[in-house]
């Protein structure tokens, strides 16, 4: 983003790769815009980025990568995180955290139910299995499901 207040050189501003640029005169609504884009670049580039998410744990954050977590289990009004070491408990509800978690690695199976479809070893009529842990595949998500699976 470049400011110009003066009639400036545009080949040296434009070195430096301006998202967008504002001159005066400007209002409100050029403000705003101005904004709007640098947002959406940053968000954009920090979502793409992000391989883990922190957890609360008594008085401390652990931080959890998304490779290692196996699924995740509604249990009243907490989700279980189970990873392969560790199970955690957060009080979070269950749309929130898929918005939360990586879509690329992330399935809501069941209204119960999230898993990382890399852990998944195979998949029946109805459930899946992930390590020991036979996970219902709701009949309402399960063409969805399937559609994102890599399947022959």
């Amino acid at each position: 983003m470049v400011g110009v207040s003066k009639v400036v050189n545009l080949d040296n501003k434009n070195k430096l790769n301006p998202l967008t640029r504002i001159d005066k005169p400007y209002d409100d609504k050029d403000i705003i815009d101005l904004h709007r884009v640098a947002r959406n670049t940053l968000f954009k580039d920090s979502n793409n980025k992000q391989d883990h998410i922190f957890i609360k744990q008594d008085k401390r954050l652990v931080k959890v990568f998304y490779d290692q977590i196996l699924y995740c289990e509604k249990v009243g009004d907490y989700i279980s995180i189970s990873t392969e070491s560790a199970k955690y408990l957060v009080l979070q509800g269950i749309n929130s955290l898929i918005d939360r978690l990586d879509h690329e690695h992330f399935i809501k199976v069941h209204r119960s139910f999230i898993v990382n479809k890399e852990k998944i070893e195979d998949i029946e009529d109805h459930s899946m299995r992930i390590g020991s842990k036979l996970i219902p595949i709701s009949r309402a998500l399960k063409s969805e499901v399937l559609g994102k699976m890599n399947i022959l």
